[in-house]
């Protein structure tokens, strides 16, 4: 079974989500007597499997005597309704000198193994599919046919 689900495909309904299918991210810190700048090596995930890809990114500089605060909501989502989803940086499919070979290279940001990412992509075509067939199987043909 899956961790978390797709936000339109959850149970709750709610555009806030549940822990089914989002991810609180916390940060409350501040800058003392210098300049400090804040990475996302800070952010607080409540569900360990769930963090930055990268701990350096920075997000503010804050000056001395400042505070930030903030909560923020991680969810899935489809690379083709936004590129921030999309978990492969290039899929490239290259056809062997024997006809019965090809190869798939796939080159990942970070953010799931090359693995995960083709096993979601078949997980997704497998799901496509099944629609697909339910909706052929429901179609109603006219009987003056």
């Amino acid at each position: 079974m899956k961790k978390f689900s797709l936000p339109e495909e959850c149970s709750c309904k709610s555009t806030l989500g549940c822990t089914n299918c989002r991810v609180l991210l916390q940060l409350d810190t501040e800058a003392n007597e210098k300049t400090k700048t804040i990475t996302t090596s800070e952010l607080i995930s409540e569900d360990e499997f769930v963090k930055p890809v990268s701990q350096d990114i920075p997000i503010i500089v804050l000056a001395p005597g400042q505070k930030l605060k903030f909560e923020a909501y991680a969810r899935l989502g489809f690379g083709r309704d936004h590129a921030k989803w999309q978990p492969a940086t290039i899929a490239v499919v290259k056809y062997g000198e024997n006809e019965n070979e090809i190869f798939l290279t796939v080159e990942s940001n970070g953010a799931l193994t090359a693995e995960e990412i083709i096993i979601a992509a078949i997980e997704q075509l497998n799901k496509s599919i099944k629609d697909f067939g339910e909706t052929i199987n429901a179609l109603q043909i006219p009987n003056n046919l």
